[in-house]
């Protein structure tokens, strides 16, 4: 989960820098995903720092039990990680080139990746 909440981290990071090189029309699409990032970040920092008052707390305000956070699919966990660093790692390197083939992130990488956190945020039970 660490290392998760490092790679939304990281590729947060990166799209703010990269949101000024794309066309006025589709930034709505890449702020929203920067949005989505912050707080998928954010609930996984809350997850690994509850303690046992705050889990109860979390519980019974509809949000992701102790038991649940125990028993989250680490395959599953490991495949948003490696999707949202691989996101980060195209983002970066678009960054590093200085006119390369690449003009930016595409409107079909922004999807991809937010439906990702999508589907990473309902099965954190966190609400958008």
């Amino acid at each position: 989960m660490y290392a998760l909440k490092d790679a939304l981290t990281e590729s947060r990071t990166h799209l703010i820098k990269r949101i000024w090189q794309l066309p006025y029309g589709e930034r709505s699409g890449a702020e929203g995903l920067k949005e989505k990032l912050r707080i998928a970040a954010a609930a996984i920092t809350e997850m690994l720092t509850n303690h046992a008052s705050e889990w109860l707390e979390a519980t019974l305000a509809g949000k992701l039990s102790y038991g649940e956070f125990m028993q989250l699919p680490l395959t599953r966990i490991n495949e948003y990680r490696h999707q949202i660093a691989r996101f980060s790692k195209d983002i970066d390197v678009d960054q590093s080139s200085v006119h390369g083939n690449r003009t930016g992130i595409s409107q079909m990488e922004i999807k991809k990746i937010d439906d990702a956190l999508g589907s990473l945020l309902v099965l954190l039970k966190v609400k958008q």
